[in-house]
């Protein structure tokens, strides 16, 4: 039973043997690789920018737009709470937060010197009635 099983094993061995030799004599022996070539001419550079370098010729009539004088909102500003995680402002008795809007004004920022608000294009800084007080 035993040099049966070695006969049919060898035999196996001796036709794989034979069919690897086979087949590697089907294969080329040039390397055929697909040349892969990209040529993107006819394509924008997407490094460049849409815009065009070149101004447009002004007008020499025109004359430059001045801008208009802003003056500083009209609010009340009672007191500031900027210590904790969310810094508030009471303005005209209202809490507000940073990022908040009261009568076209923007609140951008708020620190122990006072509210910065946005109005109208222009940043302003809002103090508290005690801190404008202690500057006389």
């Amino acid at each position: 039973m035993m040099s049966n099983l070695k006969t049919i094993l060898i035999l196996i061995a001796l036709i794989f043997l034979f069919a690897l030799e086979a087949y590697s004599q089907q294969q080329p022996t040039n390397d055929f690789r697909l040349k892969v070539i990209f040529n993107a001419e006819k394509f924008r550079d997407p490094f460049e920018s849409y815009v065009s370098e070149k101004t447009p010729l002004q007008d020499e009539s025109k004359q430059p737009i001045q801008e208009e004088a802003v003056e500083e909102p009209k609010l009340d500003v009672s007191g500031i709470i900027w210590g904790g995680k969310t810094p508030c402002a009471i303005i005209n008795n209202k809490v507000l937060k940073e990022g908040d809007t009261l009568d076209d004004v923007k609140i951008n920022k708020i620190t122990k010197e006072g509210v910065k608000v946005l109005y109208k294009r222009r940043e302003f800084l809002l103090s508290t009635p005690a801190k404008s007080g202690s500057s006389e």
